[in-house]
């Protein structure tokens, strides 16, 4: 983890230059917000977080001759959906000179404390934008194969930026192996390849078993994984997560699982309204709920307004909150988002969604105060941590349609 010192802020130090920091990193985290709003939160204080799931029928029901048999006597199945918490944390460190040095604005562009506690929360929330659209184990992309000692292709780079700490390991034990643990990200080719700050071990070896995670991130299980749930686990048809998701394996409860349609197969296709309809109705067959949104890509929302472009129909538009316009589909409104995996359209009932929640994003001040000493340097520390995950009642609810051809 870096250290905050006098030269790392230098740059801000500066009394020649202008009054204020301009940001360049995206911190838009649609996704994110719209789910706090549109989401129940529930007080998540016990060790797991534990509901009744209805799952079968009582079949004891038929018809008979009036002097026949009644049916056998049958009974309404349940099985409790077992969800646990998740932990994420957030750190920042400080030279307390920096903290000096900057303490009026007549002195730096920002405050060095302020800055560093104002940024770590952004980043806070744009990482957990990203671990909404996962499954909760970590996995930031799946490696393809490497064409050199630093060169790394993987299946997308979506996840990834510049000077991040990661481990590329076996995607089944986190052994290191032929990739490497704690390196960086040194650049970004394109969409499917970086390069590393370090050589592979032996990179002629890197296969699709090994996959890139956050520094660390890497579950000592990885079939359970570290983070919070998102959609590829909440929204799926198989059991990502040992023992199933919430504790419930497809195979044996079959309406645990959401509807699926892949257009493209091990490639592509356009977008169509038939599949678009498709999908919605085939929702609508298996389980209670009804979508509310469409969560996309913004290649696929070009996708279906090119579709309408071409059909020369009129499209539909709504407001969503704050007055910005948005496309619709069905009354459902697109909602793009930067991490949505590429090609995919999420179709969820965001009000069966539960926010599991024991402590929302607050540093850790038990003994009263937010900055510690470093213990023999002249530095300070403080942490932020967040205790929650993300559930849902219906798995049958939600959909995907996935392998679309982006515009």
């Amino acid at each position: 983890m870096a250290t905050a010192s006098l030269s790392t802020f230098d740059a801000v130090l500066k009394t020649a230059w202008g009054p204020a920091i301009k940001e360049q990193l995206n911190n838009k985290n649609t996704f994110l917000e719209r789910i706090q709003k549109e989401t129940d939160s529930y007080d998540f204080t016990g060790k797991n977080f534990t509901f009744p799931v209805h799952v079968s029928r009582n079949e004891g029901v038929g018809s008979r001759l009036s002097n026949g048999a009644l049916p056998t006597a049958g009974s309404q199945g349940f099985a409790p959906a077992v969800f646990p918490r998740k932990y994420s944390y957030g750190t920042i460190k400080l030279d307390r000179a920096v903290i000096v040095a900057s303490q009026s604005n007549e002195k730096a562009f920002a405050r060095a404390l302020a800055t560093e506690m104002k940024g770590l929360l952004a980043d806070l929330r744009n990482n957990q934008d990203r671990q909404l659209f996962n499954d909760g184990l970590g996995t930031l992309a799946t490696c393809v194969n490497a064409t050199g000692t630093t060169t790394v292709v993987v299946d997308s780079t979506r996840n990834l930026r510049v000077g991040q700490a990661i481990d590329i390991c076996v995607a089944a034990t986190g052994a290191e192996s032929y990739g490497k643990l704690n390196t960086t990200v040194a650049s970004i080719t394109n969409s499917t390849t970086f390069v590393t700050g370090d050589a592979l071990t032996t990179y002629a070896s890197l296969d699709s078993t090994f996959a890139v995670y956050a520094y660390g991130n890497h579950a000592a299980d990885n079939s359970l994984g570290y983070e919070p749930y998102g959609l590829s686990a909440i929204i799926a048809a198989t059991d990502t997560i040992t023992g199933g998701f919430g504790a419930l394996a497809v195979a044996s409860y079959p309406v645990w699982k959401s509807t699926l349609t892949d257009m493209g197969g091990a490639t592509t296709d356009p977008l169509t309204l038939l599949a678009m309809d498709k999908i919605l109705d085939d929702i609508d067959q298996a389980g209670n709920g009804t979508p509310s949104a469409i969560i996309t890509t913004h290649g696929c929302r070009r996708a279906y307004g090119e579709l309408m472009n071409s059909m020369r129909q009129i499209v539909n538009m709504t407001k969503l909150d704050g007055g910005k316009k948005t496309l619709t589909h069905n009354d459902l409104p697109f909602i793009t988002d930067k991490y949505c995996q590429a090609g995919t359209m999420w179709f969820p009932d965001e009000s069966d969604f539960v926010h599991l929640l024991l402590q929302d994003w607050e540093w850790a001040e038990d003994d009263g105060a937010i900055l510690k000493w470093v213990s023999g340097y002249d530095q300070v520390t403080a942490y932020m941590c967040k205790y929650d995950n993300m559930a849902c009642y219906s798995r049958n609810a939600h959909g995907k349609l996935s392998g679309i051809t982006e515009a």
